[in-house]
């Protein structure tokens, strides 16, 4: 997996029951790191809504969480 891919698998971290395009954008993922979590199957599509294995996304919250920096930043 990429870099850009393991990046934007820890930014979704936030987002619970599933996000649109336009929240990963918010958070800096852009549509090619999408297409590649989703090929992987950490993420899937559900219509225009992307969604994660409740337990993926544990996993990307407790990546998140060792950078408490930006964790606490992005729960604001």
């Amino acid at each position: 997996m990429s870099r850009t891919a393991r990046d934007a698998y820890v930014g979704l971290a936030p987002f619970r029951g599933g996000f649109d395009p336009a929240a990963a954008h918010a958070v800096g993922v852009d549509a090619n790191a999408l297409r590649e979590l989703t090929r992987s199957a950490l993420v899937r599509r559900d219509g225009r809504r992307y969604a994660r294995h409740p337990l993926v996304q544990r996993h990307a919250r407790a990546l998140a969480e060792e950078r408490p920096t930006w964790w606490a930043e992005v729960r604001r």
